[in-house]
């Protein structure tokens, strides 16, 4: 049985509630969704990261103290009188020691943890444009759901009394056994299918609730695909001329995350190749000491602070990395090569991705427009059967035929337009066109966020 589409005209949305529902929607899971929480944690670490490189570059201060207390039998080498000493240490020590020179370990250091940060922030922003794009086929989904199940809610309230009619027709003599057996068994079916949509709808809300991390299901606006549309769809046409004309490649966030992981891996090829020489080091030290010590006999006191420097040029070279050095090299360029092959495959992936989206979406236009006037002359179809019917120059089953064919008209439009709006987010999606709704404050997995 074709399940139909039909407008809900019970839902009495205002036009702003309807612009923006479906935005609320995203709002919503954006703000809730388990991962994308995880995510802006594991930034923050990054970040935490990123300063700690930086903090490596600064002189180490080093503060160490110490109490003894000392106790010795001391002997007098002329007289040979023995006397006990005891007395009491303390001293004090600063120390600085500033790396200067370390064959660029730690700006090289600096270059990756800020290459990990920025692919940890194009990886969040892939993550929450595809968030989005499940959100946005399963709320869809959900919602053409809802509205089947008052469609054949009321297409068995129609079957029941098309039985009801067919029946008494049996009676009169006007119709066999034969035709009320068709109708018991169309309300058999609806019945059927009914159920197995509850079992449909409970599993869609299910899976919301995990999506969005709320409970509050039913308390999201519902959506009429026949009258909505999206918040992305705005100046769509201008958008679609622009990934005619745009380079894909640049927007596009598989291709920037990718190209962020081949600077990476460059980067830390660029670190293999120096493991041939050997790692040189300068470093500069300052020392300041002071003690005190008080004897029994009273003797010394809080000595002379005692300042020292010392600068220091040292090298480690390790020889027997000569040997696995070249085939970390050459690991590390294969690993390279695979990354960039992997990379223009995406790049061409993605742009028969969007190729094809644009030619559907275009199919689709011609083909909703074709569904519009589908519906107008199914609506005028079925007014004219009821009263054809009212009058009794056709049968009950035409003027049936004719609600079904309606039903039909209209699901048939629906899920066309739910088609378009999915290639539409798809497509602006390949084209790295930020999906998040106007206001949805996202700005933590931006680039260039601080």
């Amino acid at each position: 049985m074709v399940i139909a589409f039909v407008f809900l005209s019970s839902l009495a949305f205002s036009a702003q509630e309807k612009k923006d529902s479906l935005a609320e929607v995203i709002s919503v899971g954006v703000q809730n969704a388990f991962g994308l929480q995880s995510q802006k944690l594991q930034l923050e670490k990054e970040e935490n990261q990123r300063w700690i490189r930086y903090a490596a570059l600064l002189p180490t201060l080093t503060l160490t103290g110490s109490h003894n207390y000392l106790g010795a039998e001391s002997i007098d080498a002329t007289t040979g009188d023995k006397t006990m000493v005891s007395g009491k240490t303390d001293t004090l020590n600063l120390s600085a020691k500033w790396t200067l020179w370390d064959n660029y370990k730690s700006i090289r250091d600096i270059h990756t943890s800020s290459l990990s940060l920025r692919a940890a922030r194009v990886a969040s922003k892939k993550e929450i444009q595809n968030y989005i794009l499940s959100l946005l086929r399963a709320y869809l989904e959900y919602q053409l759901q809802l509205s089947q199940r008052e469609i054949l809610q009321n297409l068995l309230f129609q079957n029941k009394w098309t039985d009801k009619e067919s029946s008494a027709l049996v009676k009169a003599g006007a119709k066999t056994q034969v035709d009320a057996m068709d109708t018991e068994i169309q309300v058999l079916n609806t019945e059927r299918d009914l159920l197995e949509l509850e079992n449909n709808i409970a599993t869609g809300q299910r899976n919301l609730q995990v999506l969005i991390n709320s409970d509050q299901i039913k308390n999201l606006p519902r959506i009429d695909l026949l009258t909505l549309r999206p918040y992305y769809m705005s100046n769509f046409e201008k958008k679609i001329e622009g990934i005619r004309t745009q380079n894909l490649s640049d927007l596009n966030p598989d291709l920037k995350l990718l190209r962020l992981e081949l600077e990476k891996t460059q980067n830390d090829l660029s670190q293999l190749n120096l493991s041939y020489f050997p790692q040189t080091y300068l470093t500069v030290s300052s020392d300041f000491n002071m003690d005190n010590m008080v004897n029994d006999p009273p003797v010394g006191g809080w000595r002379k602070p005692v300042q020292s420097y010392s600068v220091v040029l040292g090298f480690t070279w390790q020889f027997w990395d000569w040997l696995s050095t070249p085939k970390n090299i050459d690991s590390s360029s294969k690993s390279l090569e695979i990354q960039r092959i992997k990379y223009r495959q995406t790049e061409l992936s993605s742009k028969a991705d969007a190729e094809n989206s644009m030619a559907q979406i275009e199919i689709l236009n011609k083909t909703i427009e074709a569904s519009r006037l589908a519906v107008e002359k199914a609506e005028a179809q079925q007014k004219f059967s009821k009263e054809m019917y009212r009058l009794g120059r056709i049968t009950l089953l035409s003027m049936q035929q004719a609600t079904n064919r309606l039903f039909e008209a209209r699901n048939a439009l629906a899920s066309r337009l739910q088609s378009r709006f999915l290639l539409a987010a798809q497509l602006l999606y390949l084209n790295g066109e930020d999906l998040a709704p106007a206001g949805l404050d996202v700005s933590w997995a931006n680039e260039d966020s601080h």
